[in-house]
């Protein structure tokens, strides 16, 4: 409870402090997949105004009432190609979510941004149909100014229960992103 704690009081802190640290954010890397029983889904980085975007388009195949659950992993590179964990939100009730948006900041943080860029199902029922985002960035604007340059691995899963099994995995992101002042 008190490592919740602490990770707020510094992104508030971060937030409130006055130094206007711009940050870059290129993203390097996006992997995506998904249960071919759920969904279909593809990503691609393109360059757009000096800096990358990611496309992501694909297709709910079937809607999805209730029981969705989010993990979300953000991880920073030590040595080249090994990623240790920073912060982690994990077993997140995506369907409880949107009356209780302060239970995972990053969800919260990720979902306002993406907003913005394309249909995604922010709530549930999840329906099946189209999905998309189009030329998103991680926000610079989002990022705490104490925010240390690296290069990062955000990873997230969601899952459903099925089965009789709690975390039946129906999707899987990894991006590698790298974060610098400008």
């Amino acid at each position: 409870m008190w490592k919740k704690f602490l990770v707020i009081v510094l992104v508030a802190v971060a937030q409130a402090n006055d130094d206007k640290k711009k940050f870059k954010v290129t993203l390097e890397k996006v992997d995506v997949e998904a249960d071919p029983a759920f969904a279909t889904v593809t990503a691609a980085i393109r360059n757009e105004n000096g800096g990358t975007v990611v496309d992501i388009s694909g297709n709910i195949l079937q809607d999805i009432d209730s029981d969705v659950f989010v993990d979300i992993f953000v991880s920073t590179e030590g040595d080249p190609g090994e990623f240790k964990p920073l912060l982690k939100a994990e077993d997140i009730d995506f369907c409880a979510f949107d009356k209780n948006n302060t239970m995972a900041p990053l969800l919260d943080m990720f979902l306002k941004d993406i907003n913005n860029y394309g249909s995604i199902p922010l709530k549930c029922p999840v329906k099946k149909g189209d999905i998309h985002l189009k030329g998103y960035n991680i926000a610079h604007e989002n990022l705490p100014s104490l925010t240390p340059e690296a290069r990062y691995l955000i990873e997230s899963k969601i899952f459903v229960k099925m089965d009789g099994k709690d975390r039946h995995e129906i999707y899987h992101s990894k991006w590698i992103a790298l974060i610098a002042k400008e």
